[in-house]
């Protein structure tokens, strides 16, 4: 009997370190999110942003393709009212997760950015929509 308790307490031990261990990556991942969602050193202070929000990783490419060929004709005719095009471009994973750290940091740069592409997926569009992170929500003002 003493012996099953022990396993039962060496069991609960491990799944407890187990969940620690599986919090604190998932809170060490978080804290390098401003570096990998910095606006692109590329764009600059009188540039239009445009935010690209889109799952490349999971999708095909030519989206991005299509979308820097476009950049690329305006700019090279002038830009927009003399203002260049740059692009800030986001992988979303298709995850609603990152989806809505991706909305809140183009919200948190609404000042910079102009304009959004994307989510491409509903399932990471739609819950953002409720929560204020919405980029529609910061544009219309």
């Amino acid at each position: 009997m003493k012996n099953h308790n022990v396993q039962t307490i060496s069991a609960v031990r491990l799944w407890a370190v187990l969940l620690l261990l599986s919090l604190l990556v998932s809170c060490a991942s978080d804290q390098g999110q401003e570096q990998w969602m910095a606006i692109p050193e590329n764009c600059a202070e009188e540039d239009i942003i445009v935010g690209v929000a889109w799952p490349f990783s999971v999708t095909q490419p030519q989206i991005w393709e299509g979308l820097t060929m476009a950049r690329d004709e305006i700019n090279d005719a002038g830009g927009v009212l003399g203002a260049r095009i740059c692009l800030w471009r986001q992988d979303d994973q298709s995850s609603e997760r990152k989806g809505r750290l991706i909305a809140q940091q183009f919200a948190d740069h609404a000042d910079q950015v102009a304009a959004v592409i994307g989510h491409y997926n509903s399932s990471v569009s739609i819950p953002l929509t409720s929560t204020g992170v919405s980029p529609c929500s910061w544009l219309v003002k």
